[in-house]
């Protein structure tokens, strides 16, 4: 079986200002002289020692994937924005997962789905104009509406967080792939959170409050990349990887609905993370949360 290690482009940012810093210690260190010394004396030579095996231990192994290629619509999937698509994601997760590994391609369309969980050796990819849904109602996902409880206990009694809509746990060699859209369709679980609960110009005391769930969640993983994508509309974080070792993220977009800073990565347990690229939408005079690695 062929094997290729996914490999965009990718320049980490720790790795980059580790060589940067030793090229300008280099270019600065060497010959010095002092600015008071006297014209006809030289200061000596600095000797100058690099350690380079620290740069080295902050790059991450890219995940191997089998030299496979499956595509979603030949396991029914259909892009048109209302069809659920879960099983058929379902059907194509478990031939990828027959086979040994692969490339699963989401072409061009809105993939609306319920959660769905990845296996090892895969390389999702979301083609350009692609893009994987979260429903926008809660009925879609099979949870009552908030404004059938009367209390909070009784809401309590019934409602579960769901799953985020893609997560794995326990896997090796998993890459996320773009240019596409990870897409939480998020703003009904804003508009019953315990942030919009606590906005008393909206909303009248005793409001119900839904917890909310995660778009994307890797919960035990060797060799991650994350890629070329866009996550938006989540209602919690957009991503969160916990537990992995070698965390690669590069080009990455995040596209908020209420545009606060904090819902952005958890990064939890990671064995050298690199970031590359990470770009957000921010509401205007909201500092950042700042990204693990980010300079």
């Amino acid at each position: 079986m062929n094997t290729t290690p996914y490999s965009p482009v990718v320049r980490p940012v720790a790795l980059s200002s580790i060589l940067a810093c030793i090229i300008l210690a280099a270019s600065l260190g060497l010959h010095a002289q002092p600015a008071t010394a006297p014209a006809k004396k030289t200061a000596p030579a600095l000797a100058l020692t690099v350690d380079v095996s620290a740069a080295e231990r902050v790059k991450p192994a890219l995940p191997v994937i089998p030299d496979h290629t499956f595509n979603l619509a030949d396991f029914g999937g259909v892009g048109d924005g209302r069809t659920m698509n879960t099983d058929a994601f379902k059907r194509a997760l478990a031939a990828v997962e027959k086979a040994g590994g692969g490339k699963l391609v989401v072409p061009k369309g809105v993939f609306r789905t319920a959660p769905f969980k990845l296996c090892s050796n895969l390389d999702l990819h979301l083609a350009d104009g692609a893009a994987i849904q979260a429903p926008d109602t809660f009925e879609a996902l099979g949870i009552p509406h908030p404004s059938t409880f009367k209390t909070q206990a009784e809401a309590n009694a019934v409602y579960r967080v769901p799953n985020p809509l893609i997560s794995g746990s326990k896997l090796h060699d998993v890459a996320l792939t773009g240019p596409g859209t990870i897409d939480g369709s998020g703003q009904h679980w804003w508009d019953w959170s315990e942030r919009a609960a606590r906005n008393a110009a909206k909303t009248p005391p005793g409001r119900i409050v839904y917890r909310r769930p995660h778009l994307v969640v890797i919960d035990g993983c060797d060799r991650l990349l994350v890629a070329d994508l866009t996550l938006r509309n989540s209602s919690m974080f957009h991503l969160v990887p916990k537990r992995v070792n070698d965390l690669t993220i590069t080009h990455l977009t995040l596209q908020d609905i209420t545009l606060t800073a904090e819902k952005d990565f958890d990064i939890r347990d990671a064995e050298k993370p690199v970031f590359e690229r990470v770009t957000r939408t921010i509401k205007p005079g909201v500092a950042p949360a700042r990204i693990p690695g980010e300079h």
